[in-house]
């Protein structure tokens, strides 16, 4: 399988302390998401990205994709992804950059 990968820069406080505002991160956009894996979804415009912990969730309606993204700054809300507030998975975090340029 031939990755696709992205590079973005974290934006705010929600993924701190691990990952702090203007931190680079590089996402595979073929690599599935496992349990506690770092994702990044685009969530509500175009160019509205959010970045957490992947937990999939059971889903009340068969076939629908249901899964919380966690941030990692407790002091952030959980968000569920469900068909009431879709996101689309962007991909998975393969690596990171602590500095910044």
């Amino acid at each position: 399988m031939i990755s696709r990968r992205i590079v973005g820069r974290v934006v705010g406080a929600s993924m701190e302390p691990d990952f702090c505002d203007g931190h680079i991160i590089v996402i595979d956009t073929r690599v599935e998401p496992n349990p506690g894996d770092l994702i990044v979804v685009r969530y509500g415009g175009p160019k509205d990205f959010l970045f957490g912990q992947y937990y999939p969730r059971d889903p009340v309606v068969v076939g629908e994709t249901v899964f919380n993204l966690v941030p990692l700054n407790q002091y952030f809300p959980t968000i569920t992804i469900d068909s009431s507030h879709p996101a689309e998975l962007v991909g998975t975090m393969v690596g990171h950059s602590r500095s910044q340029p």
